[in-house]
């Protein structure tokens, strides 16, 4: 796309130009040049619009008279501004909701373009909370970079860098940024808050513990409780013991309830269960890829898709705290293995149900 510059002229520069387009007019041909009052005012020339700017607004006339919606005429102009530049001096301000290019006055307009000017030459400056925004809207349309991961980098040194001057910007700003990584593929690691892939992946080894060592299905319930078992001064003494006590009772249960209509992953973390996915959520979102089927894969147990424009993601209905039963084995494990070597200080024995503590009773009496 061609380069627009915003004929960056100084006020003197733009006055020679104008005078001397004045005298290779016919009316001046004749006539001896003679120092001429000022052409342009202050004023005047504080309002003169870039050619760039004119094409934009003359696009969006034309595009709204096409039907199109005020996000396709955004990402259109986008695409025709994402090289323009500006060193327009404003000192004003702009605050809008959904702020785009068609909400700026001229001035307010050739301001941000300053601004991203300056941005973009590695000058951050605070500016208006909503030329963040449309610079964010920029990015997640792909606009002024040449890939997706060049525009998630550009998007989180920016949004990094930012969200220092104003608090109200990152809680946006960390949902687009994953969102961004789903909607264009990128790999599931760059996600920041929408990915639980510890968890699901601790998940994972109890639903498979048969294929686990004790080790890992220790860890996986360590990750999925809410008891700080491993900073207990008993564990330290007794590791060993109580890693195998704990593992012991998990495959207890599991094996019990492998002879019910609920299996226990199923009874600790309910169903899988689809959830609408809104991506770009109050954002002036384009869908530039024209995405109307995909799959993104987040972790084992948790998947996201698009069938027919619309997102959904799949995943375990509880999973996302920490899960109560497991927390009870950790503290009935630990607790019963604290009675069997008369250990001072006691737990609660949160888990009552009758043939698991029998098992884990019977187990730590042998260790």
């Amino acid at each position: 796309m061609a380069r627009h510059t915003a004929q960056q002229l100084s006020i003197e520069e733009l006055r020679t130009q104008i005078s001397q387009r004045l005298r290779s007019n016919a009316a001046f041909s004749k006539t001896v040049y003679q120092d001429q009052p000022i052409i342009m005012t202050g004023s005047q020339l504080k309002s003169f619009v870039p050619d760039a700017i004119r094409e934009a607004r003359q696009l969006a006339r034309t595009l709204y008279a096409q039907g199109a919606s005020v996000t396709d005429v955004f990402y259109e102009q986008a695409r025709l501004l994402a090289g323009y530049e500006d060193d327009f001096e404003f000192t004003g301000s702009f605050s809008q909701y959904y702020p785009t290019y068609e909400d700026m006055s001229n001035e307010q307009l050739r301001g941000y373009f300053a601004w991203r000017t300056k941005l973009r030459a590695g000058q951050l400056e605070q500016g208006s909370l909503s030329f963040a925004y449309v610079h964010l809207y920029e990015l997640i349309n792909l606009v002024g970079v040449a890939s997706a991961q060049e525009g998630y980098d550009a998007m989180l040194a920016f949004g990094n860098a930012y969200r220092r001057f104003d608090v109200r910007f990152g809680k946006l700003f960390d949902a687009w940024i994953d969102d961004f990584v789903i909607y264009y593929g990128l790999d599931a690691s760059l996600l920041r808050t929408r990915s639980f892939a510890k968890r699901d992946a601790a998940f994972d080894a109890l639903l498979h513990h048969e294929v686990h060592a004790e080790g890992e299905v220790f860890d996986a319930l360590v990750t999925l409780g809410d008891h700080a078992i491993a900073e207990s001064p008993f564990f330290i003494e007794h590791e060993a013991e109580l890693r195998q006590l704990v593992v012991h009772g998990y495959r207890t249960a599991a094996q019990h309830h492998a002879k019910l209509k609920t299996t226990l992953p199923a009874k600790l973390a309910g169903r899988l269960k689809n959830e609408r996915l809104w991506l770009f959520e109050r954002a002036v979102f384009a869908n530039p890829l024209a995405i109307d089927t995909a799959k993104y894969q987040i972790s084992a147990h948790d998947t996201v898709y698009c069938r027919n424009g619309a997102w959904l993601r799949t995943r375990y209905e509880r999973l996302e705290c920490p899960l109560p039963w497991v927390t009870q084995l950790l503290e009935t494990s630990e607790c019963v293995l604290r009675d069997a070597y008369a250990y001072p200080n006691t737990l609660e024995r949160t888990i009552t149900t009758k043939y698991l503590l029998k098992a884990i009773e019977a187990q730590a009496a042998s260790l």
